[in-house]
């Protein structure tokens, strides 16, 4: 039996369970009661396996999944126009100072990669897509649709991960596709607006569900 725990996607397969650490400790013993055969559990957690017989104790399986999730830093997808790399960079190089894993052109690609090919693998192994919104980005047509495009299908396949626009600009409208979201004024105090940022980034990345599918 595999017991596989997606703590990053968000994904609800037919048979997965969404639920806390504790709750989900206690989920695993209620399950285990209930089964006849006695049978050698596996856990894995981000490509790290644990393998416990029956009578392990719940210490012992509390501390692998919290030894895991310490080690979990959310990923960040920065999303810019050409005329705003200087604002992107700061920003960028600001959370990768606060330990959070950064997709961002100038880190991530090199030379003779597919930049579709490379943005497409960013936004499908990111949890959060900054967007810094100015007259520049709104004009941006072509990479910009591409980029809200590709965040927005990855919303509706895995919905723990957010759209967060930063307006760097007063007086700008958000596109259609993200009018309802909820932004972050950067437009007066950039300093305070990083310090809100991170404080959201790392309380919701402290909240995160585990997902449990039965194999």
């Amino acid at each position: 039996m595999l017991l596989f725990i997606d703590i990053l996607s968000g994904l609800l397969s037919a048979t997965a369970v969404s639920v806390g650490i504790s709750s989900l400790i206690t989920y695993i013993f209620d399950k285990r009661k209930t089964r006849i055969e006695k049978k050698l559990l596996e856990i894995e957690i981000n490509n790290k396996k644990l393998k416990l017989s029956n009578d392990y104790s719940k210490k012992e399986l509390e501390l692998f999944i919290q030894n895991v999730l310490n080690q979990i830093k959310p990923r960040v997808f920065i999303s810019y126009a050409q005329e705003d790399k200087e604002k992107a960079l700061k920003l960028a190089q600001t959370l990768k100072d606060n330990d959070f894993e950064i997709w961002f052109d100038e880190f991530n690609l090199k030379l003779g990669d597919s930049i579709s090919e490379k943005v497409s693998q960013g936004i499908n192994h990111s949890s959060y897509y900054l967007l810094i919104i100015t007259k520049k980005f709104l004009e941006s047509s072509e990479w910009v649709s591409r980029e809200l495009k590709l965040m927005i299908r990855s919303i509706e396949e895995y919905p723990n991960r957010k759209i967060i626009p930063l307006l760097f600009e007063k007086n700008i409208e958000l596109p259609n596709s993200i009018k309802d979201r909820i932004y972050l004024d950067y437009s007066s105090n950039i300093d305070d607006s990083n310090n809100k940022l991170i404080k959201f980034l790392k309380e919701n990345d402290a909240k995160t569900t585990a997902n449990i599918v039965y194999k």
